[in-house]
């Protein structure tokens, strides 16, 4: 048996400037994470032939800026999951569509919310019958997001809302306790304070989480996602390519990736 994991190789990775409401386009933040992964690989934008994404640049947009020719494009929300660019280029590399692949990750905030649209009207399941009749006993399939935007129509504004029912009910079928959940928290900011570039990297203690300001029951500050700007890009070439690499290449035992609704 085959696995085309073993026929790629991470070869290279580029760091964007990264921090909170620094007011530069996503488009910036991005070239300056694909350049430094491309110098990382000791490659130039001419050697990259694929390309592969899940944020608000448009690979066209980074195809242009670089002057590549990438002949094998993803686009993640597409396809229905957050890994399937990585997966994506590993198998492009593993059946010969592409030989370097840079996949990138990129969010700019701009100093607001990601988009400027208005608010959604609030849903009144009386004022009219669902899209699909749903029938008794059958689930009806969702579309890629088309939960996430019935609840936002209702006024769910954020993960920490619609996910915040989720745990709740998990404490109550599992006994979870605010302070289990703290030490997420707390060991997520300890992970912080090993990298340099993070944002957050003070110590957090379990007095500090239980302090802070509710969001939505049983959220905190803490629980939520903190918006920050930056684009991380790496370079998936092919396993043969590991021995030029001017730093370790990083092989992959196995990868994998889902998307439920």
């Amino acid at each position: 048996m085959s696995y085309f994991e073993k026929d790629a190789i991470i070869s290279g990775l580029g760091i964007s400037r990264i921090g909170r409401r620094m007011g530069f386009p996503g488009l910036e933040l991005t070239l300056e994470a694909a350049r430094a992964a491309i110098e990382d690989v000791g490659l130039t934008a001419n050697d990259i032939d694929g390309i592969g994404t899940l944020g608000d640049t448009p690979p066209t947009e980074v195809v242009d800026a670089l002057g590549i020719q990438a002949t094998d494009q993803t686009l993640g929300f597409d396809t229905g999951g957050v890994l399937i660019p990585v997966m994506s280029a590993f198998r492009a590399v593993a059946e010969g569509r592409a030989r370097h692949v840079l996949v990138y990750r990129t969010v700019a905030m701009l100093g607001g919310a990601m988009t400027n649209q208005p608010a959604s009207p609030m849903l009144n399941p009386l004022a009219s019958p669902p899209i699909e009749p749903r029938m008794p006993g059958a689930r009806r399939k969702l579309k890629p997001f088309e939960d996430i935007d019935e609840l936002v129509a209702a006024h769910a504004y954020s993960a920490a809302n619609w996910v915040a029912m989720h745990c709740r009910r998990h404490m109550e079928l599992y006994g979870t306790t605010k302070e289990q959940l703290g030490w997420l928290a707390i060991n997520s900011r300890r992970n912080a304070g090993l990298n340099p570039r993070a944002t957050f990297r003070e110590p957090m203690s379990m007095a500090d989480y239980l302090a802070s300001r509710p969001v939505s029951t049983p959220f905190g500050l803490f629980d939520c996602d903190v918006p920050i700007d930056g684009s991380i890009a790496l370079v998936v070439s092919h396993a043969d390519y590991a021995p030029d690499c001017p730093n370790p290449a990083v092989a992959v035992e196995a990868i994998g990736g889902a998307y439920g609704s």
